[in-house]
């Protein structure tokens, strides 16, 4: 963004966007939320994703996430997910549990399996063992997840 004249650029971008140019709305987003201007950002993805812009729904929630702005974030993930981003929820998982919180990332590897994503549980295998839970990962590798998305143990008949 050109500094120091950030609301004539706005201006200009105003202009492009009333077109329905999504690349501009989506740089507009992006140059917002890299100064720090997070609520207009949201309006400028909001109105780039409304135009049918995919890139934004793939873009937004990662530069949310990277801000610490994780129900944002997961919200624009699975609004992705909605509109047949079919890398959207493994993106959530995968950023959810690179930011250790691993129980909520358990929970969207889950969905991107139930939505046929065949390597989410491996992924979140290795996410499991990476923090230390060896034995789980080691189930889930092998049993995979049972109801209410508990990882499955050998058992053996009474």
């Amino acid at each position: 963004m050109i500094y120091g004249r950030c609301e004539e650029v706005l201006v200009w971008w105003q202009r492009a966007g009333n077109a329905d140019d999504t690349f501009t709305l989506r740089q507009a987003a992006n140059r917002l939320a890299e100064a720090g201007r997070w609520d207009e950002a949201l309006a400028w993805w909001q109105r780039a994703a409304d135009a049918g812009d995919i890139q934004t729904l793939r873009s937004a929630p990662d530069r949310l996430a990277n801000a610490g702005r994780w129900d944002e974030a997961l919200a624009w993930w699975q609004r992705a997910a909605d509109a047949g981003v079919r890398t959207a929820l493994r993106s959530a998982a995968d950023r959810l549990a690179e930011a250790s919180r691993l129980d909520e990332a358990l929970t969207w590897f889950e969905r991107a399996a139930d939505a046929g994503d065949t390597d989410a549980l491996k992924s979140a295998a290795e996410h499991l063992a990476r923090a230390g839970s060896l034995e789980e990962a080691e189930n889930l590798r092998r049993y995979g997840r049972g109801l209410h998305g508990m990882v499955t143990r050998d058992w053996t008949p009474s």
